[in-house]
């Protein structure tokens, strides 16, 4: 698992963003939907969740969703990244060198 970790630090960013939805309850939803994903394709990991979880908290956050200031793109983190985590196949996210949907990098901006 600790591959999906390492590229997963391309999914923040700073600068600023659009008038999107609440940028704190944006972080909650793009941390759950990853750990789901680690859950479904790491099942014999029972710290799946929560190490994704709270990776996405501490590294792509700064340590709490409320330091995430803005989305970068909200519909396309809502209509095209969360729902790419809920279906990808587990055969790509173990295989090394997976990278996440372009539609995932960068939208958290702190």
């Amino acid at each position: 698992m600790r591959f999906a970790l390492t590229l997963c630090v391309t999914l923040a960013a700073c600068g600023g963003g659009d008038d999107g939805p609440d940028p704190e309850q944006a972080c909650r939803d793009f941390a759950d939907s990853l750990a789901d994903m680690c859950v479904r394709c790491f099942p014999a990991d029972p710290d799946a969740y929560s190490t994704c979880y709270d990776f996405v908290i501490q590294d792509l956050a700064n340590g709490d969703c409320a330091n995430v200031k803005s989305v970068r793109d909200a519909t396309e983190l809502y209509d095209e990244c969360l729902p790419w985590m809920r279906t990808v196949a587990c055969s790509v996210v173990t295989t090394p060198g997976f990278k996440v949907d372009s539609s995932c990098q960068g939208q958290l901006e702190l």
